[in-house]
């Protein structure tokens, strides 16, 4: 969960940024260099008004849980999948869907697997579930604590309707990262636990990588593919309202992906 604090310097950073950034509209100027790379979005920020969204980052709360007696290979997957999205895990236990569909939180993600590996994943966030098949697992477990903020990188989600309703999902479980200062010819923070969080759209095939950034280096830690077989506007625990049904699993290697 965001602190407060945090909150309150992201919220304060955006507002000089949108001040300047209206300043140079209504008075004709060039940007300065810091606001040309974020334009866009800080455009986008001022026509869709999204500081009534604000609020919502003191609410978000991730729950990471699994099936029903889960082997320990599931458990470290979760447990590890809960610190990339800042979350909890919760043991599930004997717990049925009806249950964890009502415990306390924002975005519920639940794993399951087949055969000793994790093969599904479902995400939720009360009003609308998103259900993926996943393959291709690889992760490093890591006993050094992640740094909460994570520069979530998004792309080929503004195509069709999924991606942009995704795109939004993400966005409130991992806001934005901002960095108030930024050095030349420095991309990411120097400092060691940086993260970068990307998900890849290609034809709903989605490629899920989080890396840590160590003394300037990219280091892959945790990678995944995933497909999309059902949407549905309900929690996890039920099947009304089914926006989009490929009729059960489907093959995340069914298509050729070249993604490192």
């Amino acid at each position: 969960m965001i602190s407060k604090f945090k909150l309150k310097k992201r919220q304060e950073y955006l507002k000089r940024q949108k001040e300047q950034f209206k300043d140079c509209l209504e008075n004709n100027k060039k940007l300065p260099h810091v606001l040309r790379e974020d334009a866009k979005d800080i455009l986008d920020d001022i026509i869709y008004n999204e500081d009534n969204r604000k609020d919502e980052y003191l609410e978000t709360k991730v729950v990471v849980t699994t099936s029903h007696n889960p082997t320990t290979k599931l458990k470290k997957f979760a447990k590890h999948l809960s610190l990339i999205f800042n979350g909890e895990f919760i043991l599930r236990s004997k717990m049925s869907l009806e249950e964890v569909n009502n415990l306390n939180y924002s975005h519920l993600i639940v794993l399951n697997e087949n055969k000793g590996n994790p093969s599904s994943m479902i995400l939720s966030d009360k009003t609308k579930s998103y259900h993926f098949t996943v393959s291709q697992l690889n992760f490093t477990k890591r006993d050094k604590p992640m740094k909460e903020e994570v520069h979530l990188v998004l792309d080929g989600f503004t195509g069709e309707k999924f991606g942009k309703d995704f795109y939004m999902f993400m966005s409130l479980i991992l806001p934005k990262y901002i960095k108030e200062t930024k050095k030349k010819n420095s991309k990411f923070s120097k400092n060691n636990n940086s993260r970068l969080l990307g998900l890849v759209n290609r034809d709903s095939n989605l490629l899920f990588r989080h890396c840590m950034i160590e003394n300037r280096k990219l280091i892959k830690e945790c990678s995944f593919n995933m497909k999309c077989y059902k949407i549905s506007n309900s929690g996890v625990d039920c099947d009304k309202d089914i926006l989009f049904n490929l009729g059960g699993f489907k093959n995340v290697n069914d298509k050729n992906i070249f993604i490192e």
